[in-house]
């Protein structure tokens, strides 16, 4: 019956002292995250942006505090899906500020009749993929103009990526958007291509 017990301790300690660690990491990343979206000009910035902010935050972890939250170093995206929503909640607290802008902006659209951005299209020949702080495709159109496109978040025809599908030499189509991201190669703002669909031609 004593080794019940104390099983049962050492269980709920044990669980104890990994909640508190989570919370301790969540608590830094909030504060990281607040400190970048400040510097990109919060509360005028966008979910994009805030997203860019919580990735660069989650690769200052080490490999301890990455085993904790059961992050993934590998596919980081992924990741920050399952524990956005808590690193969200502590930011709340840190820097309510940082949420004042998309909620504007939320309450804007919606008084708008939930107006969307404007997306473009564009087609034509796979240059390649590349792999920086995101992953991002080149293709050649009509006129020989490249162009890069960066995979931010989940669209549809992601799968056609995921699972190599798509190749150099292919030809795809691209709908887009163009987000403005601070550059810290330029220390300027810079308009991105930002993927919401692909699909092969």
């Amino acid at each position: 019956m004593k080794k019940i017990v104390l099983g049962v301790l050492v269980i709920f300690m044990s669980t104890t002292v990994s909640a508190q660690k989570k919370e301790a990491i969540y608590k830094k990343l909030a504060e990281k995250s607040c400190d970048c979206a400040m510097k990109k000009g919060a509360p005028n910035i966008g979910e994009a942006e805030l997203g860019l902010c919580l990735f660069e935050a989650i690769n200052t972890l080490d490999a301890k505090e990455m085993k904790v939250l059961g992050v993934n170093k590998d596919n980081i995206m992924e990741s920050l899906e399952t524990i956005a929503e808590p690193i969200g909640i502590q930011m709340a607290l840190t820097c309510p500020k940082v949420f004042e802008g998309m909620m504007a902006k939320d309450e804007a659209a919606l008084q708008n009749g939930g107006a969307a951005k404007e997306t473009f299209t564009n087609s034509g020949v796979v240059e390649g993929l590349t792999v920086n702080e995101f992953k991002s495709i080149k293709i050649k159109d009509a006129s020989n103009t490249v162009q890069e496109f960066i995979w931010l978040t989940q669209f549809e025809g992601d799968s056609l990526l995921i699972n190599g599908k798509v190749v150099k030499g292919d030809k795809i189509e691209v709908v887009f958007t163009e987000e403005q991201f601070f550059d810290a190669k330029t220390n300027a703002y810079k308009a991105f291509n930002i993927i919401k669909s692909i699909k092969l031609l």
